[in-house]
This record gives structure tokens, sequence and C-alpha cells, in this order.
């Protein structure tokens, strides 16, 4: 049995080889794996979101029956839909009429 020794480039060139395959199967084994989470993931996130907004909506509408129940609304106060201007002018109007029949008849 004889020693081969391998020379320097030939060990260069095996060092890009295993570099190169190292790469490869790297890449390969990366985009698969990053496939598969990523299904998995979005296999999650459609069965949990749906869930999820359900559980909020449920426990808001718990709290809204809750609050009714044990804080219940007191009436609100009717608000007049007229602007300033013409609560003004009816101001105005009614004190007109008021002074009305407090006139003689001088003519």
């Amino acid at each position: 049995m004889t020693k081969e020794t391998f020379t320097m480039s030939e060990i260069a060139i095996m060092k890009l080889i295993y570099a190169t395959v190292a790469l490869c199967a790297g890449l390969t084994v990366g985009v698969v794996v990053a496939v598969f989470v990523s299904i998995m993931k979005l296999i999650e996130t459609l069965i949990s979101f749906p869930l999820v907004i359900y559980k909020s909506l449920m426990q808001s509408y718990k709290t809204k029956i809750l609050m009714q129940a044990f804080a219940p609304e007191s009436p609100e106060p009717e608000v007049d839909p007229r602007s300033k201007e013409e609560k003004m002018w009816d101001r105005h109007i009614a004190r007109i009429r008021k002074k009305e029949p407090n006139k003689t008849d001088e003519t």
C-alpha cells in the first residue's frame, strides 16, 4: 500500500467541490424547511384567526350584557335638534308676543 499525497491544488479543488455540494444541499434543505414551516404557519393562522375573532366578539357581548344587567342606563336628556340661531329667534319671537298684549289701542 502506498500513501498517496494530494497536492495543494487538488485540496483546493476538493474544498471547492465540498463547499458547492454543501451549499446546494443546504439551500435545498433550507427551501424545503422554509416551505414546510410557512405552510404549517398558514394552516395555523387560517384556523386560529377566526377563533380569536369569535372569542373577542363573545367576550365583548358578555361584557355588554353584564353592563346592561348591573349598570342600567340612565335616561339621556333630550337633545334639541335646533341650532343656536333658531333657539335665539324663538326666544326673540316669544318676547315680542309677550309684549304685544300689553300694548293699548291708541290709534
